[in-house]
């Protein structure tokens, strides 16, 4: 074989191996980080977090839309949007956060026996809405 046909070979088999391992990482999508609470999710089903999106929906109406909520989760507690960060753990990161100083400043919901931050909550109904 030449040495030529064996680069082309050889690019050719690493490119083709390389393309479903590529489309196999994929990452979360900025919709599913926000409706997944990760702490609610380590203890509970997601019936259960549909069932506590839909409860907190119906105890406030005026947040029932994909939109609004998203609107809300991506704020800080001044209210200042953040904007869209780029890497999926650093949005994490920022939910955690906002969902401790929920628990700090006694932002809390109550749902079915559920003591929830404020922040969780939405995220259960935003959950609730992407999954019906």
């Amino acid at each position: 074989m030449k040495r030529r046909t064996f680069i082309w070979v050889s690019t050719a088999a690493a490119i083709t191996l390389a393309l479903p391992v590529a489309s196999c990482s994929t990452t979360p999508s900025l919709e599913e980080i926000l409706s997944s609470p990760k702490t609610l999710l380590a203890i509970k089903d997601m019936d259960t977090i549909r069932e506590l999106g839909n409860s907190y929906m119906a105890s406030v109406p005026s947040e029932t839309t994909r939109e609004l909520l998203m609107h809300l989760l991506l704020r800080d507690t001044t209210g200042n949007a953040v904007f869209k960060p780029s890497e999926a753990t650093v949005l994490q990161q920022f939910i955690g956060k906002k969902i401790k100083n929920d628990f700090t400043m006694g932002e809390l919901v109550f749902l079915k026996g559920w003591v929830l931050s404020k922040t969780e909550a939405r995220q259960c109904a935003l959950n609730a809405l992407l999954k019906n």
